[in-house]
């Protein structure tokens, strides 16, 4: 008798399991997502300071998600616009800032990059 009774149990136990997993391992994903989605700020100003070169000045960063669907706004500046030039060329190059648009200012430029595709914050 006694060992009908635990394999009921088990029997219950593996269903309550079964019953829970599919929403266990979707919160496990939507997890993981997050904790990937939380890299991408670390990883942008990563890619920014690297290819600064000592020349490049930023006076200006703010990154969140804007109403606009924009991301990152910088504003940096260099004694010499060649340097400035230089810097943005290698930023282009790093990942999420291919799609950056540039605005012109007084002794430096603005930097707006759009919230990369498939990012959610």
């Amino acid at each position: 008798m006694n060992n009908s009774i635990s394999n009921v149990q088990l029997e219950e136990d593996y269903q309550r399991y079964m019953v829970n997993h599919d929403a266990v391992i979707t919160e496990l994903n939507r997890i993981e997502l997050a904790r990937q989605e939380d890299l991408k700020p670390v990883e942008a100003l990563s890619s920014m300071l690297m290819v600064m070169p000592e020349q490049v000045k930023c006076r200006h960063i703010t990154i969140g998600n804007f109403h606009n669907g924009d991301w990152i706004v910088m504003e940096v500046e260099a004694a010499e616009r060649n340097m400035l030039e230089s810097y943005l060329s290698s930023l282009r190059r790093t990942p999420n800032f291919g799609a950056m648009r540039v605005e012109d200012l007084v002794n430096g430029v603005r930097i707006t990059v759009p919230m990369p595709e498939g990012f959610l914050w």
